[in-house]
């Protein structure tokens, strides 16, 4: 029996193993246009490694699982790009898929991604520091610029909010839509608001030194301003200080009628003495 049929009858009848404790390498080359590959195998299918295919672009480097139909899951192209769940990655890696897991099995340091430009760090995104399990986005010299915390606060220009949404720095934007915590103050045109007089509000600023209703400025320095609320404050002096205008002009109107009726008494008294002072001069003509 020779050779060649002896090695073919051994591999039918034993299962093959190759073993080598120091390999310098180990080449699998094809002198044909059909691809050189590796199967991996169990009962339940087998992971195939395949080299580059003469009728795919890009001298791709596939692995597939095949348990009745070929699944590729990894590519590799000639030019480096590398995909997870396609085959044709667009950048240097482009993954097709439910999402990306980053795990440490212990609690001393979180995971980050870097972005870098010449090995010169420029952004990182973070998360999980220390027992602090939040998540950050920082800049080049590891400057937190959002931190969003496990309760779901975000803080931009500070690691640490207090509010579903803290910022340390300047807002600017189009518009603000605030939804009230506190009722419209249109409760001051109904009848019966205890409208303060001018004098009652003139002894309050003296005493206090600020107006009715309105926190005092050191008050706004130590615990800052809530919008909705001063808002509502603000626009409950601008209706009062509208009674105040209509109460004023309706005084005005009752002076103005007062001053007429004064200047008509005036005008009857003028002539009254207008025609003494003509009967004068008869009588002494006479």
């Amino acid at each position: 029996m020779n050779r060649t049929l002896w090695t073919f009858l051994t591999l039918l009848v034993f299962p093959l193993g190759i073993y080598s404790q120091n390999p310098a390498y180990f080449i699998a080359e094809k002198t044909d246009s059909t691809a050189a590959y590796l199967n991996l195998k169990n009962t339940n299918g087998f992971w195939h490694l395949s080299g580059p295919r003469s009728y795919e672009a890009n001298n791709k480097f596939s692995i597939f699982w095949n348990n009745g139909t070929y699944h590729r899951y990894f590519s590799i192209l000639d030019d480096g790009k590398i995909g997870i769940g396609t085959d044709s990655p667009l950048t240097q890696f482009h993954v097709n898929g439910r999402g990306i897991t980053l795990n440490r099995d212990d609690s001393q340091y979180g995971q980050f991604i870097d972005f870098t430009r010449n090995g010169i760090l420029a952004w990182q995104i973070h998360a999980g520091i220390n027992i602090d399990e939040s998540f950050n986005i920082r800049n080049g010299t590891s400057s937190s610029k959002l931190t969003i915390l496990q309760s779901g606060n975000v803080g931009i220009g500070t690691t640490s909010p207090d509010a579903k949404l803290t910022v340390n720095g300047t807002i600017h934007s189009k518009e603000v839509k605030v939804d009230l915590s506190v009722p419209g103050p249109d409760y001051v045109f109904k009848e019966g608001y205890d409208l303060k007089s001018l004098e009652e509000v003139q002894n309050y600023v003296k005493e206090f030194g600020h107006l009715p209703n309105i926190p005092s400025a050191e008050d706004m320095e130590k615990n800052g301003v809530e919008l909705g609320v001063m808002n509502m404050k603000l626009l409950e002096k601008i209706e009062e200080l509208t009674l105040y205008t209509l109460q004023l002009n309706r005084e005005n109107k009752e002076l103005a009628n007062s001053l007429e009726l004064e200047r008509g008494k005036v005008e009857k008294l003028g002539k009254r003495l207008e025609k003494l002072e003509q009967d004068i001069i008869i009588n002494r003509n006479k």
